[in-house]
């Protein structure tokens, strides 16, 4: 069956996605008005997932480790969400008035720089 990862956005619907959900299109459309807006939550579901994955890997006790082993312990977890989630890439949620994956990362971006200037 096809999926954002293996097709992209532009070759997933409304009924691929109530399919692999295992729905009716009909109980599709009561949660969501369209594909934009199904896709838009999986993005911040996974900006989100994402985000506190990296700030819990930033908070651990790394006093005495070297440098690569703390980078390690940031960037591992990253990967491993990648391998995950391969979705996750292929995704452009953004529509008009909506925050958009490239806007979300900025933000990841920003806890991770708060949380290692505090």
């Amino acid at each position: 069956m096809t999926d954002v990862a293996e097709a992209g956005v532009e070759a997933i619907n409304t009924n691929v996605l109530a399919e692999r959900a295992g729905i009716s299109v009909g109980s599709v459309y009561q949660y969501f008005s369209n594909k934009e807006a199904i896709l838009a939550a999986l993005g911040e579901r996974y900006i989100q997932q994402l985000s506190n994955n990296i700030i819990t890997a930033l908070q651990q006790d790394v006093s005495g480790l070297d440098f690569t082993t703390i980078v390690s312990q940031v960037i591992d977890p990253m990967i491993a969400f990648e391998r995950q989630y391969p979705a996750f890439r292929h995704l452009n949620a953004g529509q008009e008035g909506q925050i958009t994956l490239a806007e979300a990362a900025q933000t990841v971006e920003q806890e991770i720089l708060t949380n290692i200037y505090k």
